[in-house]
């Protein structure tokens, strides 16, 4: 899995203004045209965490699905798909979105 991060939610290496983190991660989401009610097709990445699994959820929810304790990023893939990874030790999980429900 390629990916290049586009936004930091770190925790443990988290600036002085956290809020600053949350408000680029949303006006990044806003360019990016992810709504924040719509539906997304998520593919979560085969982990510990994880089976690998397909469904619709919304970003929020599907962050929420993700096992985090360092932090989390969203990323865009090798495959212009964007999508968030998350850390939790040396353990790293995640979903691709694949698409939006019409």
């Amino acid at each position: 899995m390629v990916y290049t991060v586009i936004t930091k939610h770190q925790v443990s290496n988290c600036c002085d203004n956290p809020e600053k983190i949350v408000a680029e991660q949303e006006e990044k989401r806003k360019v990016f045209g992810l709504v924040d009610d719509d539906q997304y097709l998520c593919h979560f990445f085969e982990s510990k965490f994880s089976n690998g699994r397909t469904a619709y959820y919304t970003i929020d929810d599907a962050i929420q699905c993700l096992a985090i304790k360092e932090g989390y990023d969203m990323v865009q893939f090798s495959n212009g798909n964007l999508g968030f990874v998350a850390y939790y030790g040396s353990e790293v999980n995640g979903f691709e979105i694949l698409d939006r429900e019409v």
